[in-house]
């Protein structure tokens, strides 16, 4: 027996601080009932007793656009239990129910935090993707920290959530991939590219951050620029881009050198006041977290610097362009997908995913929905022909990312990325270096 109310209201703050930011999954004992309906029918209450009524029969082919008895009189609006019923054809009533057979797919993203501006296009990207498939998609912020992304794969594991798709950031999903692929699942990897991540059960459909900089030092070659000037930030992310870039860099008869992050500012300010050589006939290539790469833009643009080839990963998204306006024109940078016309044989084209991202956000994708919905398309498609991790890195399948090709230790090796270059406020196909 409950003494008084206050001792319920008390123990249910102590969860909601246990539990703040993650989701709450349910015992793996329970279970119940399934409800197959062969029809279903809702009521519309008025403010009088002329009530109306839409009845949905459930058993129609998948192929009806529409199985009411009665005509939604807004079939572009999506319904909502206790507020309308319109728009209530088939897909709708699916959509709305969450009928029985569907996939439950599960992620943990920083919408929140200091990844927020990249998570947002990866769970458009998502979103746009579980909205075409037979898919429940769960959607934790972990605001960016690693600790709660692993304590959101754990509630997902527990919940027994069919797919499993990675966080965004190396960093994260260096710290989330030894608690699932170490309980023996997949896990679909889109946010990290990281070198070191490439591990069995650890499906990663992006090119390696060693790659990053290939079609960078192709438009520095094309230009007869043969002193690169590489600067990385922190983390094993940018060391692994840096060391790549290097290596490509000599492949190309290209000279290196190094500059370390924090020495970028004082080379500007040299090269600007005449105190150090010229970096007209330089690249200089950063590489650092987005809003230090805009830093570095900003403050070379400002200061009227002539750079033979300026160039940072961060140019690969539009929020690039967005945040520095005029500033970015002529900066180069890699992105991980650009949309082509080639064959699918997992999920929609590059230019249908484009045409479908464009009606339901009113812009184009970034690289980083791309790849998500990607990631999203391969799982279910594994899920749907059971396979297992031996088919899973033997498999060859191409989508509108491109080529998917795990080669032996878990490493995506079916493309590299592409350059771009921002001219009069967008971004365009500058150099597509060839695997």
């Amino acid at each position: 027996m409950i003494v008084q109310p206050g001792v319920l209201e008390h123990r249910m703050r102590q969860l909601l601080a246990a539990f703040e930011g993650i989701a709450v999954g349910r015992p793996t004992g329970w279970g119940g009932y399934v409800v197959a309906p062969d029809e279903i029918e809702f009521w519309q209450g008025r403010p009088t007793n002329f009530t109306t009524g839409c009845a949905t029969d459930v058993t129609r082919a998948a192929g009806a656009s529409n199985g009411s008895r009665r005509a939604a009189p807004n079939p572009s609006r999506e319904p909502e239990i206790g507020r309308d019923v319109e728009g209530c054809g088939l897909a709708a009533m699916e959509r709305m129910l969450g009928f029985v057979g569907a996939l439950r797919a599960g992620v943990s993203l920083g919408l929140t935090g200091h990844y927020a501006v990249q998570s947002a296009q990866v769970r458009a990207g998502l979103d746009l993707w579980a909205a075409d498939q037979p898919v429940e998609l769960v959607i934790i912020d972990d605001r960016g920290s690693p600790s709660r992304a692993m304590a959101a794969y754990q509630v997902l594991l527990a919940d027994g959530t069919e797919l499993l798709l990675g966080p965004y950031g190396s960093g994260t999903v260096r710290h989330v991939a030894p608690v699932v692929c170490g309980s023996g699942r997949l896990l679909w990897n889109h946010g990290g590219a990281a070198d070191d991540l490439a591990s069995p059960l650890l499906a990663t459909v992006v090119a390696p951050a060693s790659t990053y900089l290939a079609g960078l030092l192709v438009l520095a070659r094309d230009a007869g620029l043969d002193n690169v000037l590489v600067a990385p930030g922190r983390g094993r992310f940018a060391e692994q881009v840096a060391t790549g870039g290097r290596r490509a860099a000599e492949s190309l008869g290209l000279r290196t050198r190094r500059i370390e992050a924090g020495n970028v500012g004082a080379l500007v300010e040299a090269a600007a006041s005449r105190r150090s050589a010229s970096l007209a006939d330089a690249a200089l290539l950063v590489v650092g977290t987005f809003e230090d790469d805009l830093a570095v833009v900003r403050r070379v643009r400002e200061a009227r610097l002539e750079v033979g080839l300026l160039g940072c990963v961060a140019a690969g998204i539009d929020e690039f362009g967005r945040r520095l306006g005029g500033l970015a024109d002529g900066v180069v940078g890699p992105t991980q997908w650009w949309c082509r016309h080639h064959a699918v044989d997992v999920g929609p084209s590059g230019p249908e995913f484009v045409h479908r991202f464009e009606a339901r956000l009113g812009h184009p994708p970034d690289y980083l929905a791309a790849q998500a919905a990607a990631a999203g398309y391969l799982a279910a498609e594994a899920a749907v022909r059971g396979y297992g991790a031996d088919e899973v890195r033997g498999w060859q399948a191409d989508t509108l990312l491109g080529p998917f090709r795990l080669d032996g230790s878990w490493r995506q090796a079916g493309y590299v990325p592409v350059a771009v270059q921002w001219r009069r406020g967008r971004r365009v196909l500058a150099a597509e270096p060839r695997p």
